[in-house]
């Protein structure tokens, strides 16, 4: 998960709860989350120019907090593997986000090269909870960021793939 800074999206403020959420509130915040995340999912980092398949998607599940359907903190873009592992179960202890103003990458996490396992550092529940509820270990996931330092250590060079830019 890469640190994101969450631009403003002034276009939602003034905008009615009666308008159209699909043709009209989805289509603007979908724009300001492009630049939030800079076309990547915010959760694997999976860039969208290889899956073509971004969903705006609500951290906090919209069935069980209906009040937050459309607050703009509570959305993100998600690849289609991000979203539909989330399931609308949400932890008691709140995870960390990408935008969370502390968050980085390496003050919570670290990451195994040589089996593609994302860890928590230390006892962090919110680190933790954010590894589950995501699933960032997935197996999918693991196999991807395991090929990605492959490819990079037969090369000697960073691969050219946009993927996974909390590698270092």
């Amino acid at each position: 998960m890469q640190k994101q800074n969450r631009p403003a999206c002034s276009k939602i403020q003034n905008m009615s709860d009666t308008e159209n959420y699909d043709s009209i509130f989805k289509p603007i915040v979908r724009k300001c989350l492009l630049i939030m995340t800079e076309n990547h999912c915010s959760y694997c980092d999976e860039h969208f120019w290889e899956t073509k398949k971004l969903e705006v998607e609500h951290f906090k599940p919209k069935a069980k907090f209906p009040e937050l359907e459309k607050k703009y903190s509570n959305l993100y873009l998600s690849c289609n593997s991000c979203n539909k592992h989330k399931k609308q179960i949400y932890p008691k202890i709140e995870p960390i986000r990408p935008d969370d103003r502390n968050y980085e990458f390496s003050k919570f996490f670290y990451f195994e090269p040589d089996t593609g396992n994302i860890k928590v550092l230390g006892n962090n529940e919110k680190a933790e909870q954010a590894l589950n509820y995501l699933n960032l270990n997935r197996s999918s996931l693991k196999q991807a960021r395991f090929d990605f330092c492959k490819i990079w250590a037969e090369k000697d060079k960073r691969p050219d793939l946009l993927s996974f830019r909390f590698i270092i």
